[in-house]
């Protein structure tokens, strides 16, 4: 488990953000894992998105961020 925070460098290409972590991080084989990238308040708003490709009746539980800082977050598609 990771303990506190690290910095963490990030740049912008056309069609993909690279973040690189202060330090190294391992998973092993078939293990997924989430790395916080933001680390302070960024303002967010609950959506229902829809999609009928995935699903005909029900939306999807989806969160909007809304990038207020003066760093790159990945462009929305």
């Amino acid at each position: 488990m990771a303990s506190g925070s690290t910095e963490v460098a990030s740049t912008e290409a056309l069609t993909q953000v690279v973040f690189k972590l202060g330090q190294p991080v391992s998973v092993g084989s078939g293990r997924s894992l989430s790395v916080p990238i933001i680390d302070r308040d960024v303002p967010a708003e609950r959506l229902a998105l829809y999609q009928p490709g995935v699903h005909q009746r029900h939306p999807l539980a989806s969160v909007r961020l809304k990038n207020d800082g003066q760093t790159g977050l990945p462009r929305a598609s």
